[in-house]
């Protein structure tokens, strides 16, 4: 958003803290209380200097790409995509998606088909056979859909390289290491590199329906709502990645609120806890408008934001990629964290708890313990954040 959010309440030079300031405790074993602090921080983003691997095969007329994973990761791979389409530029390239996440890869631009995966490997194999690929590249885990193309007899194929049915691929990419922090957006690359691809700037190939544009005008007009406007999507990361409270973001939208901003609460499919909180809030909070929209709708209703708020998660990168101002808020581990799944974007930024102690946590403690870290982020650093993003300015703490 451009600099001169102007609000009509009064703006307070600081706003509110906890008792704590911008600190929290989290206990640890032996019944210490160690304080935590909040960071504010920025993905350094390297894809062009991911490494081209491979010359490009010749005579490649179709492509079939698989990406399975949830929304975040599909959109995280989008740069790959492109990568590919250059390189292949009269190819008929297939996209290989969930069910769920298909209406978005319907919109990516340079991609000509998509197929749902529904998880039958019997009528996966049968697609395989009948689109007749001259190549296969597999960004998502699992040995069911490599299989599925090695019967197909897909001439090339590319996948992991550390895996138990490695042996199914021609070209092999390195994976990461458990502490190593390449973000997914340059290990996706990585797999098109493989293909030949050519390295350059980044881009999200994402083509908006007008239909979709128009249905997003109507809804924030039907409930009132004029930019600058604010996102709020408290909807769950990654499985190993503990969320931000849902409470925090009712907070959050108070204080939003209070400082004269537009507050939306976007509710993605599946996300129960949230609504329940919301029904449970203050009457100003039930007030706040909830877009339920799908992901033929979604992609439009968030470009149109001037922030968008969320846990690391699906609609934080989608909004990222639109080129929409993002503030993720996120735990510190490497395997969820920003160097990896933070906003791949010059104005995105992460909210990350800073613990002393919590790096050397293993999975118990991270499941024990990771949603009492993150609640230690506390909604008056998110708010300092956002109003500085708001502003056109770097957030910080």
């Amino acid at each position: 958003m451009a600099p001169g959010f102007y609000v009509t309440a009064p703006r307070r030079p600081n706003p509110p803290l906890d008792s704590a300031g911008h600190r929290g405790y989290v206990l640890v074993p032996g019944g210490r209380r160690v304080q935590t602090r909040p960071n504010v921080v920025q993905v350094v983003r390297r894809a062009e200097a991911v490494p081209r691997q491979e010359e490009p095969w010749e005579g490649i007329r179709r492509i079939v790409v698989a990406r399975t994973d949830a929304l975040g990761p599909l959109v995280l791979a989008l740069p790959a995509i492109a990568a590919l389409r250059d390189a292949y530029p009269s190819a008929w390239i297939a996209l290989l998606a969930r069910p769920t996440t298909a209406p978005l890869a319907r919109l990516v631009v340079g991609v000509d088909q998509v197929i749902a995966d529904t998880g039958e490997s019997n009528r996966l194999s049968a697609e395989m056979r009948a689109f007749r690929a001259d190549l296969f590249v597999s960004m998502s885990t699992g040995g069911r859909i490599p299989w599925a193309a090695a019967t197909a007899r897909v001439r090339h194929r590319i996948g992991p390289g550390h895996r138990v049915y490695s042996a199914l691929f021609e070209r092999r990419v390195g994976e990461r290491r458990a502490s190593e922090e390449t973000h997914e957006v340059e290990q996706a690359l990585s797999y098109a590199l493989a293909a030949g691809a050519s390295g350059g700037p980044v881009r999200f190939p994402l083509a908006i329906p007008l239909p979709a544009v128009e249905s997003a005008k109507v809804w924030l007009a039907e409930h009132g709502i004029r930019r600058p406007f604010v996102v709020l999507r408290p909807e769950s990361g990654p499985a190993a990645s503990p969320p931000w409270p849902p409470s925090h973001f009712v907070r959050l939208a108070t204080l939003l609120a209070a400082e004269g901003a537009n507050v939306v609460f976007s509710v993605g499919p599946g996300d129960e806890a949230a609504p329940r909180l919301l029904d449970a809030a203050d009457l100003a909070v039930r007030r706040l408008p909830r877009f339920t929209g799908d992901l033929a709708t979604l992609p439009a209703f968030v470009q149109a934001a001037s922030l968008v708020v969320g846990n690391g998660a699906g609609a934080v990168h989608l909004a990222a990629a639109l080129g929409t101002p993002t503030l993720a808020i996120q735990a510190p581990w490497s395997s969820c964290g920003p160097a990896r799944w933070g906003p791949y974007a010059s104005n995105g930024w992460s909210l990350v708890v800073d613990h002393p102690e919590a790096a050397q946590w293993g999975a118990r403690e991270r499941g024990s313990r990771g949603r009492d870290l993150m609640s230690t982020i506390s909604p008056a650093a998110a708010l300092s954040c956002a109003l500085a993003i708001l502003d056109g300015r770097t957030p910080s703490l």
